[in-house]
């Protein structure tokens, strides 16, 4: 593991009930990367998070995190030790407040404070960052989607995590509040020097972000390289489009078609 190196997956399988959800996979993400994280639904990019975080535990294979192993983990203690995460399905405290939903980041984070009032004046700044200040004090459960979506992404920052896992945090938005999220977290790259793991399937945005691209099919690394090489890799077009281009009545809209006609 070289020192520029923060998280590095090896060979880690995982199975439900007899059925693989990962295959010996293996990547590694460096220091002040973005890594977008593609593949068709059912492709074990969620089970990939899931392991990460300390949700599940792998069967085989090793997860070491800033020189750690933290494979088997529960998932306070890999948020503690600087891993923060999204989920696909917003998950706030409704009847909380939004400026209380964020502080909650910062008293069970990395560095967590031991004064819920220090936590609120961080949680306020970080408000601001995201552009949420105005709505601190509402409860989560009145914010549209895509505040609560931007609120989910505060809370992570809160944790003051090293990396930052995002899972469809652009799920349901539209044109401009993508274009918004993308400026955000290039911000949280280059302003506050957070590493990016993030799954997403809105293709140009996640090809716009990225500084480089794994893609995952049945539970296996099928491509790896810039967003560029990726988007013309055999194994990733007949992932997404079949091998006569035909799309799944399952498939989620990912818009590999339309990237190839722009780029």
């Amino acid at each position: 593991m070289t020192d520029n190196v923060l998280l590095q997956v090896q060979n880690v399988t995982k199975s439900f009930g007899g059925v693989s959800a990962l295959k010996g996979l293996s990547f590694s993400i460096n220091q002040g990367e973005i890594l977008g994280l593609i593949g068709p639904n059912g492709a074990g990019k969620t089970t990939t998070f899931n392991l990460i975080a300390g949700v599940y535990k792998p069967d085989s294979g090793v997860i070491t995190f800033d020189g750690k192993k933290i494979s088997g983990l529960r998932s306070h203690k890999v948020a503690q030790a600087g891993i923060s995460r999204t989920f696909q399905t917003v998950k706030p405290f409704v009847r909380m407040s939004v400026l209380e939903n964020v502080a909650v980041g910062g008293l069970f984070g990395r560095q967590h404070v031991l004064s819920v009032s220090l936590a609120k004046r961080e949680a306020l700044e970080i408000l601001s960052y995201t552009s949420l200040e105005n709505k601190a004090q509402l409860p989560a459960g009145s914010l549209t989607l895509a505040e609560q979506r931007r609120l989910e992404l505060a809370r992570a920052i809160a944790a003051k995590p090293k990396l930052l896992m995002l899972d469809e945090v652009m799920a349901g938005l539209n044109h401009s509040e993508i274009m918004a999220t993308l400026q955000l977290l290039r911000k949280l790259k280059f302003e506050k020097g957070i590493t990016l793991l993030v799954i997403e399937h809105v293709m140009k945005a996640i090809t716009q972000l990225s500084d480089r691209i794994l893609v995952m099919d049945y539970g296996e690394k099928i491509a790896e390289g810039t967003p560029l090489d990726v988007m013309k890799n055999e194994a990733v077009i007949v992932a997404y489009m079949g091998e006569k281009g035909s799309r799944t009545e399952t498939e989620s809209p990912t818009k590999m078609d339309d990237y190839r006609r722009e780029t």
